[in-house]
């Protein structure tokens, strides 16, 4: 994961999803753009993703 310096947009790199059910499920509650795709981050994710946005300032 990287945070860009200038605008403190997030990049995110994960396994990307491709199960259909999976997406569907996804799309149910926040339809998917031509342009997105799902990546699948690890649970173990979630304390060095909000660490990020601690240190971006987004928070």
């Amino acid at each position: 994961m990287r945070v860009d310096a200038e605008t403190g947009d997030f990049y995110f790199q994960g396994e990307s999803v491709t199960d259909p059910d999976t997406l569907a499920w996804i799309s149910s509650d926040s339809r998917l753009k031509d342009t997105e795709s799902v990546v699948r981050l690890p649970a173990a994710m979630a304390q060095i993703i909000m660490e990020a946005e601690r240190m971006a300032g987004t928070v």
